[in-house]
């Protein structure tokens, strides 16, 4: 953990996690040169204990990732954050409308984009065969239509991204979720979320979909699918 003269971010090995992922999207957004150092989550490193200990204070709080660590050694953690704080650093390719009512709508999609789909994502893959797993699908079908419902709300004109035309923070919010349900749904769940999309008129969730995935700073920023299917594949909440 020695200083390259470039910022720097903590993740997984496999590059799994959907925090880290919002980060390193915006990172490739605003063209922020970074290194990735890997952290294996079940054999923590003391030096990076004692790093997150340096910005979470709080005893006996477990270290995490993302950590983002800037060139000039400002140390962060929590995705939010990070994303906040490389807008207001990094002014070039800005990530947030230049008005406070743009940057306002948002920030409230930020808000309660946790009360739609990704609150009944791992609900899904935790629940086991039977009346609880389609109890789950149903919730999460619901959530998926909240999704909907919420980006026609949010949406300042007629672009297809959270905001519109212009590419934010709350784009790179989601978008590792969503690739989450993609490729997991579709590998264990027999659910293709872009036929189930069309199938239920969610005409605003596939326009933003299908922009996100032409977007080469999104695409070279999500883990390979093969890594997330075997790093959920290992994971004590899965049930096949």
């Amino acid at each position: 953990m020695v200083s390259t003269g470039k910022a720097t971010l903590y993740t997984n090995p496999d590059r799994t996690c959907p925090y880290a992922a919002r980060v390193r999207i915006v990172l490739e957004e605003k063209n922020i040169p970074y290194d990735i150092e890997s952290i294996d989550l079940k054999n923590r490193p003391a030096k990076f204990n004692e790093l997150y200990a340096s910005i979470n204070p709080i005893p006996g709080a477990s270290s995490k990732i993302p950590v983002f660590v800037d060139a000039d050694g400002t140390t962060l953690t929590e995705s939010a954050v990070i994303l906040n704080y490389l807008e207001d650093k990094y002014p070039q390719h800005p990530q947030l409308p230049k008005d406070a009512a743009g940057k306002a709508k948002a920030r409230l999609f930020i808000e309660l984009l946790p009360q739609t789909f990704p609150a009944h994502l791992y609900a899904f893959m935790g629940a086991d065969p039977g009346p609880e797993r389609e109890k789950q699908r149903e919730l999460f079908l619901t959530s998926l239509n909240a999704f909907e419902a919420l980006l026609k709300n949010t949406k300042l004109d007629d672009g297809d991204f959270v905001l519109g035309t212009q590419f934010s923070i709350a784009d790179a919010q989601v978008a590792p979720f969503f690739n989450t349900v993609k490729v997991l749904f579709g590998k264990f769940r027999n659910m293709d979320i872009f036929t189930t999309a069309r199938e239920r008129k969610l005409e605003h969730t596939l326009r933003w979909a299908e922009a996100i995935y032409k977007r080469d700073t999104v695409t070279r920023s999500l883990c390979v699918d093969e890594d997330l299917v075997a790093h959920v594949g290992h994971h004590p909440y899965f049930k096949a």
